[in-house]
This record gives C-alpha cells, structure tokens and sequence, in this order.
C-alpha cells in the first residue's frame, strides 16, 4: 500500500463576479488554497491537483443576499494518506 495516491474529485467552487473574467484561474486559485492541508473529504493532505475542467457552461447564483456563484468542476487531486502502521520509508544511516 503507498502514502500517495491520486483522487479524482467532483466539487463545487464559488467565485464572485470579479473573477469571471477568467473563470479557469480563478478556480486554480482556490484549488490552490487546498494545498499542504488536511482535507477531510478526501482522506488526506493534499500535495497537487491537475486536469481541471468545468462541467457545465452555466453557474448557480448563491442566493439573493450574496454575489457569490457556483462552477461544478471535476479535477485530480494528488493526495498523501498513510495509515497507521504504514512504513513510509528507511533511515540508512543515523549520526549525532
């Protein structure tokens, strides 16, 4: 079994209106704030993600009282997740 593995993930990203300009960066970014953090729908720390594409053309608005809309991506993810009693490695050679 390895530490690493990759996911493919189905997920909603909300964006305000200031960033539709570019909608795949915009995405990028906030895929980016996932990075070297625990997330718990995924099981692990997420190290990368990669080969996003947006899966319908339209968005949901949030509702009325916020700007914010809704973009359905699916991307993979680059997971680490060991389990317990996992060996993730071997020390060769130890000094002081």
């Amino acid at each position: 079994m390895k530490a690493f593995r990759v996911a493919e993930a189905n997920l909603c990203v909300y964006l305000h209106p200031s960033e539709s300009k570019n909608i795949l960066q915009a995405l990028r970014q906030q895929l980016s704030s996932l990075i070297l953090k625990y997330d718990d729908r995924f099981n692990g720390v997420v190290l990368a993600h990669y080969d996003t594409k947006i899966q319908n053309k339209t968005a949901r608005l949030m509702g009325s009282l916020t700007p914010y809309f809704g973009v359905r991506l699916r991307t993979k993810l680059l997971l680490f997740s060991p389990k317990p009693g996992m060996l993730l490695g071997k020390l060769s050679r130890a000094t002081h």
